[in-house]
């Protein structure tokens, strides 16, 4: 996809970001998230429970995770939260 019709068409229909001063949130690979996540299980009036640790998880273990347990909600946490200073 060299030819100067590919690159032009490619040209005028890529994204064009724009990010605030002081912006946390910016786009990245859904792989190196998950990886930098660990799993956790919550179930009603319970306290969270970790599931998977953090850079054990991966795309294909979180795809092949059961998830049956009855009014259990399932979420990814980030390993260190960002602030506005980093």
């Amino acid at each position: 996809m060299s030819s100067p019709l590919d690159l032009a068409l490619l040209e005028r229909y890529e994204p064009v970001l724009r990010f605030t001063r002081g912006e946390q949130f910016f786009p990245m690979g859904a792989r190196a998230y998950v990886r930098a996540c660990s799993l956790w299980a919550q179930q009603a009036d319970r306290p969270a429970v970790r599931v998977v640790e953090e850079a054990q998880l991966t795309l294909d273990r979180l795809a092949q995770q059961t998830y049956d347990a009855p009014r259990t909600v399932y979420f990814l946490k980030l390993i260190d939260p960002l602030n506005l200073r980093e």
